[in-house]
C-alpha cells in the first residue's frame, strides 16, 4: 500500500463535516456541495475493475467490527465511494508508470 492510499484512507477517521470540505481542496474534479454526485462523477472517471479495486481497500479499513458483505449496502457513505474511486484512480496511475 503506498503512501498516497494511506493518504487517502486517512481522509475516513476524519470528522463527518469535515469531508465536504476536504473534497473541494483536495479532490479535482467540480461539485456542488453534494458528495454524493461528486462519488458519482468520480466512479465514471475510472474503470470498473480499478473502482473495485479501490472498494476493496476502502472496505477492508472499514470492516474492523462487522461483517464485510454487510458493507455497502448498510454502512458505506458518499465519502467511502469517493474515497475508493481516488484509490482506483491512484491504482491506474500506478499500473501506467509501471507499463511504462
Amino acid at each position: 500500500m503506498t503512501k498516497e492510499i494511506k493518504d487517502l484512507l486517512a481522509v475516513l477517521d476524519m470528522p463527518e463535516d469535515e469531508h465536504a470540505r476536504w473534497c473541494s481542496s483536495n479532490v479535482d474534479c467540480v461539485f456542488y456541495g453534494c458528495l454524493a454526485d461528486l462519488a458519482f462523477r468520480l466512479r465514471d472517471e475510472v474503470f470498473p475493475t480499478e473502482f473495485h479495486a479501490g472498494v476493496y481497500e476502502v472496505q477492508q479499513y472499514e470492516t474492523k467490527d462487522y461483517a464485510p458483505a454487510l458493507w455497502g449496502e448498510c454502512f458505506a457513505q458518499p465519502i467511502h465511494w469517493i474515497i475508493a474511486a481516488l484509490i482506483a484512480k491512484s491504482l491506474a496511475k500506478e499500473d501506467n508508470n509501471e507499463n511504462m
